[in-house]
C-alpha cells in the first residue's frame, strides 16, 4: 500500500493496492483517489476496499510509517500482518544520520546489522553494538525504530509468507506499468478509460506467463530427478528461484544429526554467508527438523514460510540420503558390471528392495545404516540441549 505515486490536479492522492502473482509479477488488486492522508480517510478507503475484494481480509500489509494508515490497518484489518517498508527506512538515513562525523561507517554499519542478522538474538547484540560503537543511545529516529523493531527487520517478519514481497518497491513496479497510461493532469473520466485498458494489458501479460509455465520445460540444471517435480510444482519465475537454492547447497555443509522422540531428527547444517559491503565470509548455523512420520520438514531459516521456496539446507539432509544411497548402488553396479549373472542378481535384488518399499513404512523391517555412511557426530549427544526450536514453524511436507 503506498500513495506516494501519483496526485493529480485536485491534490488527490492514488492510493492502489498492490499483491504479487505466482509468475512475481506485481498485480493490482484495486485502488482509490482519497482527498486527505488522515485516518479516517483510509478507515473508508481500506473498509470500502474490504467490500470489494467480498470481505476478504489481507494476512499482511506493507507501508510506510504513515500513522494515520497504521491506525487505520488496526482498525479494519486488526488481524493482518503489517509491516513497514524497509526501502522507505533507509530511504531517510541520509537526512537522520548524515550530521554525524562517522555516517558513512554509521551507514554501512546498520545496513549489515539489518541484513546480516540472521536471528532475533544476533540481531539483538548486533544492535546493541552498533548503538554503543557510535554513541548514538540518544538518537530517537534510532530509537523509534528499535521501539517498532518487529515491524521492520528482517528477522522478525520472516515467520509468515511474504511472497516475496518486501518493501513497497512493488508499488513503485506497479507506478511504472501505469506510466504511460495515467498522470497528474489525467481527467477523471479519463482516468477510467486508462485504468481498464492498464489492466486488461497486465492481465494478458500474465496470461503469457502461464502458458510459458505450463507449455515450456526449462532445462535441468543437476541430474537429480526431484527437479523436475519443482518444475512441476513451481512457475518458470519460482523455479528460479528454487535453484539458486539448489546453486547455494555448495556453501552448505551437514555437520551433525540427531534423533529426538524416535520419530524426528535434526539436522545441523553450516552455511558460509557473504556479509557486509565487503562481503566478507561468516559461518552461519541452521537446523533442519524433519519428521519421519508425517514427512514434513521445517528449517529455522523460514525461507519456505516466507517465500513458499523451498531452502538450500532442507535440500541438503536430502541430498545426504541420495548420495548414501549411491554410494552403494555404485558399488554393486562397479562390482557386477562385467558379468550378466551379477548384474542380473543386482537388477533383481534392487527390484525386490523397490517392491518393499511401496508395501512397508519407514518402520517395517528398517535395517541398519552402515557403519561407514554414518555420520560420525551422530552418536554424540553434548550440545543437543543447546538447541531450540519453534514447534510452530509450518512444516513443508516432501511425501511428493
Amino acid at each position: 500500500m503506498d500513495t506516494t505515486y501519483l496526485v493529480n490536479r485536485w491534490d488527490m492522492p492514488f492510493a492502489p493496492f498492490v499483491g504479487v502473482n505466482h509468475h512475481g509479477q506485481s498485480i493490482l488488486l484495486g485502488c482509490g483517489l482519497i482527498l486527505r492522508e488522515d485516518t479516517a480517510s483510509f478507515v473508508w478507503l481500506f473498509e470500502t476496499w474490504l467490500a470489494c475484494m467480498s470481505g476478504c481480509s489481507p494476512n499482511a500489509i506493507i507501508t510506510d510509517q504513515c500513522k494515520a494508515m497504521q491506525n487505520a490497518i488496526s482498525i479494519v484489518f486488526p488481524n493482518a500482518r503489517h509491516r513497514w517498508c524497509l526501502w522507505h527506512i533507509l530511504k531517510k538515513v541520509p537526512v537522520k544520520l548524515n550530521t554525524y562525523e562517522a555516517y558513512e561507517s554509521i551507514k554501512s554499519s546498520l545496513r549489515n546489522t539489518v541484513f546480516d542478522s540472521l536471528s532475533v538474538g544476533e540481531f539483538e547484540e548486533n544492535w546493541k553494538n552498533f548503538i554503543f560503537t557510535y554513541q548514538l543511545g540518544d538518537n530517537q529516529w534510532l530509537s523509534g525504530l528499535y521501539e517498532e523493531r518487529h515491524r521492520w527487520v528482517p528477522t522478525f517478519v520472516k515467520d509468515i509468507f511474504w511472497a516475496g514481497m518486501s518493501t513497497t518497491q512493488w508499488s513503485e513496479s506497479m507506478n511504472a506499468f501505469f506510466d504511460g497510461y495515467i498522470h497528474s493532469k489525467t481527467t477523471l473520466k479519463e482516468f477510467v478509460g486508462q485504468y481498464d485498458n492498464a489492466l486488461r494489458n497486465k492481465v494478458q501479460k500474465e496470461d503469457e506467463e502461464d502458458a510459458r509455465s505450463f507449455n515450456v520445460q526449462v532445462k535441468n540444471v543437476s541430474p537429480y530427478g526431484f527437479e523436475n517435480q519443482f518444475q512441476e510444482s513451481y512457475t518458470i519465475d519460482k523455479c528460479k528461484d528454487f535453484r539458486t537454492q539448489l546453486a547455494g547447497k555448495i556453501a552448505c555443509t551437514l555437520i551433525a544429526v540427531k534423533t529426538i522422540d524416535g520419530i524426528s531428527e535434526i539436522f545441523e547444517i553450516e552455511e558460509d554467508i557473504k556479509c557486509g559491503e565487503t562481503e566478507y565470509l561468516k559461518t552461519a548455523t541452521f537446523h533442519v527438523r524433519f519428521n519421519k512420520a508425517s514427512i514434513e520438514s521445517n528449517c529455522t531459516c523460514r525461507l519456505f514460510e516466507c517465500k513458499g521456496i523451498v531452502c538450500k539446507h532442507i535440500l541438503v539432509p536430502e541430498w545426504r540420503r541420495f548420495d548414501m544411497m549411491m554410494t552403494v548402488f555404485h558399488e554393486a553396479a562397479d562390482n557386477a558390471t562385467y558379468s550378466d549373472a551379477k548384474s542380473a542378481r543386482v537388477v533383481a535384488k534392487l527390484r525386490e528392495a523397490i517392491a518393499e518399499n511401496e508395501v512397508c513404512d519407514d518402520e517395517c523391517l528398517m535395517p541398519p545404516m552402515p557403519i561407514d555412511v554414518q555420520d560420525s557426530s551422530m552418536s554424540s549427544g553434548s550440545h543437543i540441549g543447546m538447541w531450540s526450536y519453534d514447534l510452530n514453524e509450518t512444516p513443508i511436507n516432501l511425501e511428493n
